[in-house]
């Protein structure tokens, strides 16, 4: 038996795939070096978390709904405390009068660490980012309405963008946007200045 314990001012829940098709990143990974992480294809989240006890060689996914759960009937609590039952799988929480149990997510996680992006050293340049996706992957790091995320591209516009908040780390895919969209913005530029439009 061993525990994890994480602030839960980190919705980490909110990165993970919501879709039955992959099962893996429906849930949140306990990484050994004390990390919870959650992907869903497009966004990825890694919030610190502390692990007291010895984890097993095999991996930890907590689903992420459940963890969800959990935060809505803990609200008094500032850090939700998991403890793993490596002979059952399975995972809990306990609070005074409130019991929440549930099954750990069988299989591999993928191998984060490889996704997360190296930042440019050269700056500028375009990067087109799903709004509904970057407020996930905010939430998940905890950076509320107000404050700011720092991003940062890599030398390649396809790879993906490294998100950084509070000790939280994560990454975003850019997406696709047809058109010549550097053209477009000096067009709204140059009319936006009253300059004559070629």
């Amino acid at each position: 038996m061993f525990t994890v314990t994480f602030e839960r001012r980190f919705q980490i829940w909110r990165a993970a795939f919501e879709d039955d098709s992959r099962p893996v990143l429906r849930g949140v990974y306990v990484d050994p070096l004390g990390f919870l992480v959650a992907a869903n294809g497009y966004i990825l989240a890694a919030v610190p978390c502390a692990i007291d006890g010895e984890m097993p060689t095999w991996d930890i996914i907590i689903p992420a709904f459940w963890l969800q759960e959990a935060d809505t009937w803990l609200k008094a609590s500032e850090n939700l405390v998991v403890s793993i039952d490596e002979d059952t799988k399975r995972a809990r929480i306990e609070w005074p009068n409130i019991t929440i149990e549930g099954p750990l997510i069988p299989g591999t996680y993928p191998k984060w660490k490889e996704l997360i992006p190296t930042p440019s050293k050269e700056a500028g340049g375009i990067i087109n980012l799903d709004s509904d996706l970057l407020l996930k992957l905010s939430d998940a790091l905890d950076c509320p309405k107000g404050q700011t995320l720092s991003l940062f591209p890599s030398d390649k516009p396809t790879d993906p963008v490294l998100v950084y908040h509070d000790g939280a780390v994560g990454a975003i895919m850019p997406m696709f946007v047809g058109g010549n969209i550097k053209a477009e913005l000096g067009e709204v530029l140059k009319r936006i200045r009253g300059e004559k439009l070629e």
